[in-house]
Order: structure tokens, then C-alpha cells, then sequence
């Protein structure tokens, strides 16, 4: 019964995804600009250098919120992380949450 809600939740997510996705596509909308350069991702241990204590806080918000199970699990969680990242288009949030799904099971 779980494995059959596993894949009715990742239809639902995926689907959510599409519909938020979906329209920009048909009408041949272009993207919009981005201050992002993929380049900057080899960087992103970095930023905790000069705001160390700031940094561990949100990566131990980040991780209370993410990696545990709750009402949610993992695994649904990386996929709402990567439907909203890519309704945002954030290249970062895109790496790290593709990299969470693969890590917790998710349909590629």
C-alpha cells in the first residue's frame, strides 16, 4: 500500500510541477534574466566564511526541516524543494534538491 501512495504523491508533486511550468512553456515565454551564473555553485561551501555563525544556523534550520521525517517524508519533501526551485529558477536550490531526490529514492 505504501509503494502505491509513493507513486500517487510523486504523480501529484510532479504534477503540481507541470501545471506551475506547463503554461510558460505553450506560450513560448522566455525565461526571465537571471543574476545566477552556474559557476558560482563550486562556491558554495564559501559562504559561511565570513558569516560562519549566521551560516550554521540556517544549515541547522535547513537540515531539522528537511532531513527528518515528519508528516511529509524525505522523499516528498525533496520533491516539493525541487518543484518550488524550479518555479524559481534557482540554479542553486535546482543542484541540491536534484541531488536529494536521487539520494532519497525519487523517480528521475
Amino acid at each position: 500500500m505504501e509503494q502505491k501512495w509513493d507513486a500517487i504523491s510523486d504523480q501529484l508533486i510532479l504534477g503540481a510541477l507541470l501545471r506551475i511550468m506547463l503554461p510558460r512553456v505553450q506560450q513560448n515565454q522566455p525565461d526571465p534574466p537571471t543574476i545566477y551564473n552556474p559557476k558560482d555553485l563550486g562556491r558554495f561551501a564559501d559562504m559561511g566564511k565570513f558569516a560562519a555563525p549566521l551560516m550554521e544556523k540556517f544549515f541547522d534550520y535547513y537540515l531539522a526541516a528537511t532531513s527528518s521525517e515528519g508528516a511529509l517524508t524525505r522523499r516528498e519533501k525533496s520533491l516539493i524543494g525541487l518543484a518550488v526551485a524550479h518555479s524559481k529558477q534557482c540554479p542553486y536550490c535546482i543542484e541540491a534538491y536534484t541531488g536529494q531526490c536521487a539520494e532519497t529514492g525519487a523517480p528521475p
